[in-house]
């Protein structure tokens, strides 16, 4: 789907953007919890709250929360992170990841100490275990098994999107 909102960007194709505007809308709706979302997004993303109030100027950093984010509070400090946990913890990063990068999970995974385990997929974007077999497989396991050594042998199938 990638490669052909690209082109259709950069043929200012508006009819060719809006299975994939109306696909966006349906996953944003069709969340668990659009409140979680706002909530994360608000906190974390400061921006959000200047966004403009009038919809005619809207620059497109608050479409999903439709000017919630504006009534939000400054964010006060930021959350703390647990350190030593005694508890396995995977950690899945995306090389090509915008909103979580690998270095936060090695940032954390520092903090969580020796238990905590990162696992980078390169080519692969946010939500790993959704968007590959491997990350669906490794994290199936490691809830089955938080003990057993981690098998990374098939991110080496993880191949870059190609475009053409």
């Amino acid at each position: 789907m990638l490669p052909k909102v690209i082109q259709s960007v950069h043929d200012r194709d508006a009819i060719s953007l809006q299975p994939f505007i109306a696909f966006l809308t349906r996953e944003y709706v069709g969340m668990e919890s659009p409140g979680d979302a706002a909530v994360v997004e608000c906190r974390d993303r400061p921006s959000l709250q200047d966004a403009p109030a009038d919809p005619s100027v809207a620059d497109g950093r608050d479409i999903f929360f439709g000017g919630m984010c504006r009534d939000w509070i400054a964010p006060g400090e930021p959350g703390s992170i647990a350190s030593e946990t005694k508890v396995p913890t995977l950690l899945l990063a995306g090389e090509i990841d915008p909103v979580t990068p690998p270095p936060f999970a090695r940032m954390v995974a520092a903090k969580l100490g020796a238990r905590a385990h990162v696992v980078e997929f390169p080519h692969v974007a946010h939500n790993v275990e959704g968007s590959t077999p491997c990350g669906a497989k490794l994290v199936t396991k490691f809830m089955r098994d938080p003990e057993a050594a981690i098998d990374t042998v098939c991110i080496a199938e993880v191949r870059p999107v190609a475009f053409r």
